[in-house]
């Protein structure tokens, strides 16, 4: 999100002409995203309106520091970073502090604290890390995160932490100056195509970026002795090529979906695209014609504003909406709202600290305003009350979504490495004695089995997650360590199987994407080979083993089963038995089958806990949630799905620990 103004500025000196036309494609920009992000069927390569933006900050910041050492001699780093200040702050704040308090009154307790992790980033300019971070098994829907947007601010500015000292320690020489700008581009290039980095990171990551803000760098490096405000007369291949970039921006945004990678070859057309709009200058036929209208420069003048606004509005929406993401009136009239609020943003705000406060004053007292906040916020943790008046504390401290606490330990990743994944946590530091053996199915059982005392002397694994059929290749090395463990330690006595077990219908084809790790679908035969043989491997070994089957699952998340202010529930979290049953019928069978063949393997079914009658709830008649998300235990559920599983055992004969 470029936060470089187009408008007339005097930097040490130093003036760059006021270019309307910059403002407009500024305009065309905000406007893509914008649409991309209400309405992505319409416009399904609008996300590409940052890479638009990546360019014209590249520029406009290059400029305004090449002209300050040309007309001075020197570059301000200290004036640099408080005209930075002084720019993205004064919105930045008020966004920031109105989408918390706001979070505050609409959101979910663990809702509220995961948006408080994202004021913070944002703040200090992190966000893209964080959402790096986050994103994984448990990340939640982008809908669901009101701040998500800021990661390109945060993509700008740790650029910016680094460029002007480039351009400090090269700008005696034009020469070094371009070769530069070259340099660090290409290698940003190169790291894009060819670096490997891993989803989300090469999303999210600077490095590859920088060569987008480094291709408006060059332009500004060009232009520093090129004026291309000049008088002159504009050539006819100006004019063609600026209709063809206008052209190449409309049909990427209105045409280009999000299967490709990205950053990657087609990031390049809109890229190109705006480095030709801004060479041509305000004479370009397009410029002239389409991006000085005066509604596109009204826009492009709020489009720092206009795009920290909109996203928290579509984003609350989602969140207390009735439908997903709203209705495309309702996504209208936040576009609408957002619009409006940043025109009163930009008049009432930016304008007066931008002409009234000197930078210092506007240092002192913003980064003042961002630490009050950063604490407000910390502060509004400890005291937010529930989110409405019909749903307690208690309940609503059960749906933590991604929040899950029992995903890994310092005493696990020390005793068993680092290279696993999702799951490494055990209760203490000895030899496991019981062991989670499968994917995020097995690990919800863990809050239960370390809090019940008939467990409390055991030793409590869960390593790794790996679908129990190791029937992904890409898979394989995951299982062999589960299988490992298994067949190495001598001190287990019991192992918990758990999974997605995979559905089938009656042409005997999968029909469940919960169950993530089978790709392809494998028809029932060919899943069913693999089970047994991985559940042979793990009967060789002369201990309890206990195959949990497949549990009633609703297909969306918990929380919409409880009210929020603006939104009543909008699910009724329950199936009807007879549903479940015939969904389950052949893989419960299969897991009957293993059980029948193997001596020490005995088949567990969940659904008592679930189902009474002929219906089958995933909240209790107190109205605590079973689950947390839309398929994994709570804390509560957990706690109780093992005591009755212990329960059951003991009842079976069985030797437990």
């Amino acid at each position: 999100m470029t936060t470089a103004g187009a408008s007339s500025q005097a930097v040490g000196g130093a003036s760059l002409a006021y270019r309307p036309d910059i403002d407009g494609l500024r305009a065309v920009a905000v406007l893509s995203v914008v649409g991309f992000h209400a309405f992505p069927s319409y416009f399904p390569g609008g996300f590409l309106g940052v890479d638009i933006f990546f360019v014209i900050s590249g520029y406009l910041i290059t400029g305004l520091l090449l002209r300050e050492r040309a007309a001075t001699g020197r570059i301000s780093i200290s004036q640099f970073y408080l005209r930075r200040v002084r720019r993205l702050f004064p919105a930045l704040l008020l966004v920031v502090a109105v989408t918390a308090f706001a979070g505050y009154f609409l959101l979910f307790a663990h809702e509220f604290a995961r948006l408080a992790h994202h004021v913070w980033a944002s703040l200090f300019f992190v966000e893209n890390i964080l959402l790096a971070r986050e994103s994984g098994y448990f990340d939640v829907d982008s809908y669901a995160k009101p701040l998500l947007h800021f990661w390109s601010l945060a993509v700008e500015e740790q650029f910016y932490f680094i460029w002007p000292l480039v351009l400090l320690v090269f700008a005696r020489s034009r020469t070094a100056v371009g070769i530069a700008i070259a340099a660090i581009s290409s290698l940003s290039l190169a790291i894009t195509f060819f670096g490997g980095l891993s989803e989300p990171w090469h999303f999210y990551s600077p490095l590859t970026r920088a060569w987008e803000l480094g291709a408006g760098a060059g332009l500004a490096w060009f232009h520093a002795r090129r004026d291309p405000v000049g008088p002159g007369r504009v050539k006819l291949l100006a004019h063609a090529l600026s209709l063809l970039a206008i052209a190449a921006i409309a049909a990427i945004v209105l045409l280009a979906g999000n299967a490709f990678r990205h950053p990657g070859f087609l990031t390049m057309v809109p890229v190109i695209a705006t480095v030709v709009l801004i060479a041509t200058g305000p004479r370009g036929f397009a410029n002239r014609r389409l991006l000085d209208l005066r509604p596109a420069v009204w826009i492009g003048l709020l489009s720092y504003p206009l795009y920290l606004w909109h996203w928290p509005l579509l984003s609350y929406l989602a969140i207390v909406s009735e439908t997903e993401r709203g209705s495309e009136v309702w996504r209208a009239g936040m576009v609408v709202l957002a619009i409006i609020l940043a025109a009163a943003t930009y008049r009432f705000v930016e304008r007066p600290v931008r002409l009234n406060w000197t930078e210092q004053r506007a240092f002192v007292l913003l980064l003042s305003g961002t630490a009050l906040l950063a604490i407000a916020v910390a502060i509004m943790i400890q005291l937010r009350p529930a989110a409405d008046q019909t749903l307690a504390a208690a309940q609503e401290a059960q749906i933590e979504g991604a929040f899950w606490r029992y995903t890994a330990n310092e005493i696990c990743e020390r005793n068993y490495g680092e290279e696993y994944r999702t799951f490494c946590i055990v209760n203490r530091d000895a030899t496991p004695t019981v062991l989670l053996f499968g994917d995020s199915y097995a690990n919800h059982f863990y809050a239960g089995m370390v809090s019940d005392p008939r467990l409390k002397d055991e030793t409590i694994l869960s390593y790794g997650s790996c679908e129990p059929s190791a029937i992904m290749p890409a898979r394989k090395d995951d299982c062999s360590q589960q299988m490992a463990l298994v067949e190495n330690t001598s001190s287990l006595r019991l192992v918990i199987v758990g999974a997605a077990w995979p559905l089938f219908d009656d042409s005997l084809v999968m029909t469940n994407s919960a169950a993530s790790d089978l790709i392809d679908y494998p028809e029932y035969d060919e899943y069913r080979v693999a089970l047994l043989e991985q559940m042979e491997r793990l009967a060789r070994r002369d201990i309890e083993i206990i195959l949990v089957g497949p549990k009633p699952e609703v297909g969306y998340d918990i929380s919409d089963c409880f009210g929020r202010p603006f939104r009543s529930a909008t699910q009724s979290c329950q199936i009807m038995r007879n549903i479940f049953e015939s969904k389950s019928a052949l893989t419960i069978s299969l897991l009957n089958e293993i059980a029948d063949r193997y001596e020490n393997i005995t088949y567990y079914d969940p659904s008592p806990l679930f189902c009474i009658d002929d219906i089958c709830r995933m909240i209790t008649p107190e109205e605590y949630p079973l689950l947390r998300d839309n398929v994994h235990y709570s804390v509560f559920g957990s706690r109780h799905a093992v005591r009755e599983m212990l329960d059951w055992a003991e009842s079976e004969g069985l030797e437990l620990p």
